[in-house]
């Protein structure tokens, strides 16, 4: 399990066929739509890195970039 302290904010994360991902950014996910990204983490633990994104419908939401089709609004 995940917890709090196992995390670390980074200050961008670079993600392929998007370029720098950064905190305040609009990406588009195909089934949960636009979504402001609110934070890019490194989960030492699992050597992961996530990105938490809040989409107006659906909440927010932490993603791994690399099995999600994220692309540029």
């Amino acid at each position: 399990m995940i917890k709090k302290q196992d995390d670390k904010e980074l200050g961008f994360l670079y993600v392929e066929g998007v370029g720098e991902v950064k905190k305040g950014m609009l990406l588009e996910h195909p089934l949960f739509g636009v979504g402001k990204v609110e934070g890019v983490f490194e989960f030492a633990s699992e050597e992961q890195n996530y990105i938490r994104l809040n989409f107006d419908k659906f909440g927010s939401k932490v993603l791994v970039p690399e099995f999600t089709r994220l692309s540029l609004v």
